[in-house]
């Protein structure tokens, strides 16, 4: 178990803290100083995409026990994945250009707006999948985990969290005005 937990906190995620920081580092220094073009950052962009695509084929090269518990993934396929979000997030940080009209997209938006709870529900689903459907494949626990993970989800957002996002925001007790004594 603590194996478990150091690999999935920041020991194990170092990269993925280290690749988010100089993204943010390297687009505050174009935002100081010169821009990027928007036809570098768009290549910038596709970079990532191509990227991304690669993600999916080096998945489909191991089977869900590699993916959830092998190093294989932890060490080829989730730093390859995890530029290449860096990549794209940084290419529509940069401004209007190719990325941030292809993330405008309605299905990529709706993506977006579940993202969160993607994030919180695609691994124990991925874990369930595995087990109940040790016989079924590769293709299929993988079709079947992120069909639910997805569901589970876009009902996340709708029930949990936009009715939370819509709740006034309680103000802050500001600083303590002391009280004159009355004489």
């Amino acid at each position: 178990v603590l194996g478990f937990f150091v690999e999935r906190q920041l020991p194990g995620e170092l990269f993925a803290f280290a690749l988010g920081m100089a993204a943010a580092n390297l687009h505050l220094r174009l935002d100081a100083g010169t821009r990027l073009s928007a036809r570098s950052a768009s290549w910038l962009g596709l970079a990532g995409v191509a990227l991304l695509c690669l993600a999916p084929a080096l998945l489909a090269r191991m089977d869900l026990q590699q993916i959830l518990f092998g190093e294989a993934w932890r060490l080829l396929g989730m730093p390859v994945f995890l530029t290449a979000c860096a990549l794209v997030v940084l290419a529509a940080a940069l401004g209007r250009n190719l990325t941030t009209r292809l993330l405008s997209v309605r299905a990529l938006v709706g993506l977006g707006a579940v993202s969160y709870s993607l994030y919180l529900w695609h691994e124990p689903i991925l874990r369930l999948t595995r087990a109940f459907g040790a016989d079924w494949g590769v293709g299929p626990q993988i079709a079947v985990g992120v069909c639910a993970a997805l569901l589970a989800a876009a009902l996340s957002y709708r029930l949990a969290e936009r009715p939370m996002l819509r709740r006034p925001i309680l103000a802050a007790p500001g600083p303590a005005t002391p009280v004159a004594d009355e004489a």
